[in-house]
């Protein structure tokens, strides 16, 4: 499990959205999660091997990619934010499985958005927006380096999808 759900667990927080990674054939996955809970499946991304689970009932979606990159620190690593590069392995039993290279953790207790990596922004102009967003929703501070990246990023949003950044403005 990573990204939002799991930044989302340590806030004591219910996420509907569920990321899940896997080193390969995440559709696949997708598919056998949802063959095994009786749920319908569906590939959302052949092109980047991405699969979707939908229980309808409890309105929840889990999603299924592939690393980016080669190993999970590598796909945290190409993350937005310290809170959201965190994973929960699935045989967790305990808090003390999390894998936290970047101290999301810490940026949670400090009530901080911190970019992951100095490109993280330019990386992906819709994360100008979302950091912004985060910082709302969250009530907080956007660490400086990461404030002063929020402007260049959202600079270049017209060389972005219109639908993802329609998406970011209404969720802000």
């Amino acid at each position: 499990l990573v990204g939002g759900a799991v930044r989302d667990a340590v806030l004591g927080r219910v996420s509907k959205d569920l990321d899940f990674t896997v080193p390969s054939d995440a559709i696949k996955t997708a598919f056998k999660v949802g063959d095994l809970l009786k749920a319908p499946a569906y590939a959302l991304d052949k092109e980047r091997d991405i699969g979707r689970v939908v229980l309808a009932d409890e309105g929840t979606s889990l999603d299924f990619a592939c690393f980016r990159g080669e190993s999970l620190e590598n796909d945290l690593y190409d993350r937005d934010f310290t809170i959201n590069a965190m994973a929960l392995p699935a045989a967790a039993r305990t808090s003390a499985s999390l894998v936290d290279p970047f101290d999301g953790q810490l940026d949670l207790q400090n009530r901080i958005v911190r970019r992951v990596h100095q490109h993280s922004l330019a990386d992906d102009p819709i994360r100008g927006l979302r950091a912004v967003r985060m910082g709302v929703r969250f009530g907080f501070a956007l660490e400086e380096g990461t404030a002063l990246d929020v402007l260049p990023a959202v600079a270049k949003l017209p060389t972005t999808s219109a639908e993802r950044a329609r998406d970011e403005w209404v969720n802000l």
